[in-house]
């Protein structure tokens, strides 16, 4: 789509360039089957850069694939807006971002960043349902490196903005790859579990593992005594659907496992505490990670199962402090306005407001 666009500014020196489809290549594809919209940045071509032609590619397809019902995937390699050109990008962005924020829960978005991803171009991610960053390439700043030592001296270390640091400090990230093959990959896999739209469900799995068996090996996998601990992921690997499952935020608030897995074929979102890091009860950053995940599953019609497992802890003066409360309040608020079914299982302990 859009293969015969091409710059419509000038540079500020008068001079024109040439950029083939304006540094943006996009189309439809199939993934498993199914009817995917793809949007994939060419750094090739002016570092990838935004220019307005950019910004109506970029935003037209998330409108069609709204229209058409299909999930929106952006490969995302671009060094920002194009600066030193006669034209405004900001006169497009702001357009994109209320088309990209209009269809938001409409058809599934979701950025697969291998590149450079700055300022007013690091938005695009942040409003998708999920971004996947790849550990050899993807970085993403709100000010680069260069651009913030320029304005304040202030010199950022070169790990800052790169996939582990918005998978572990920021949040942001919600799957790592080691390289950009691997993390386009995990995004084809993650695609499994998502209808094509809010009307859909999620994709029926061939049945291979049947809901009536026994699982007598989680008597020795959660210890009666509640002071022992245990990695909820073993529970988690012996009742789904062929101990597979595709976790988010593996590496974030990792108290606290969100995860899509499948019962009897059926696609599930499941969230279960993990007693095996410290204060597996709700604290900040936990709870950012369960009310985002709760917003997809009810945007996509996929049931939630909850694996309930918390001590008494009492949270203290420094959570207090970062708007417990006020975080905790967006939880109450998006699981009693969520329409899917909702399961909990308690295995030891439900205490305090996780309870």
């Amino acid at each position: 789509l859009g293969s015969f666009v091409n710059t419509t500014g000038t540079r500020i020196d008068g001079k024109f360039t040439d950029a083939p489809c304006d540094g943006l290549v996009v189309g439809t594809a199939e993934v498993h089957g199914r009817r995917v919209m793809v949007s994939a940045s060419d750094f090739t071509v002016l570092g990838g850069s935004l220019g307005i032609q950019t910004m109506m590619k970029t935003a037209i397809p998330m409108q069609m694939a709204a229209e058409w019902g299909i999930p929106i995937v952006h490969l995302l390699d671009s060094s920002g807006g194009r600066l030193g050109y006669r034209e405004v990008p900001m006169a497009g962005i702001d357009w994109q971002f209320r088309i990209q924020s209009r269809f938001s829960g409409v058809t599934p978005q979701i950025t697969v960043l291998m590149g450079p991803c700055i300022a007013g171009g690091a938005y695009l991610p942040t409003l998708c349902d999920f971004l996947f960053i790849s550990r050899v390439s993807g970085n993403m700043w709100l000010g680069g490196p260069r651009q913030t030592q320029a304005a304040t001296s202030e010199v950022i270390d070169r790990n800052v903005g790169g996939a582990d640091y918005h998978m572990q400090l920021s949040g942001t990230c919600d799957v790592v790859g080691d390289d950009d093959e691997e993390t386009i990959l995990q995004c084809r896999e993650m695609l499994r579990y998502l209808p094509s739209n809010y009307r859909e469900m999620p994709p029926q799995w061939e049945r291979t593992d049947s809901p009536d068996r026994e699982v007598k090996v989680l008597e020795e996998i959660v210890p009666d005594d509640v002071d022992q601990t245990y990695d909820m992921h073993e529970v988690i690997k012996v009742l789904v659907d062929d101990g597979e499952y595709f976790e988010i935020k593996d590496e974030y608030a990792k108290n606290l496992i969100c995860c899509f897995c499948r019962f009897d074929g059926r696609v599930v979102g499941l969230v279960g505490n993990n007693p095996k890091y410290p204060g597996s009860t709700l604290e900040v950053n936990t709870c950012d990670k369960y009310y985002r995940f709760l917003q997809v599953l009810d945007a996509y019609n996929i049931p939630l199962v909850n694996l309930t497992d918390t001590p008494p802890v009492v949270p203290g003066e420094s959570e207090e402090a970062r708007g417990l409360i006020r975080h905790i309040g967006k939880i109450l608020d998006v699981y009693a306005t969520t329409t899917v079914p909702k399961i909990g299982v308690v295995l030891r302990e439900a205490y305090a407001d996780a309870g």
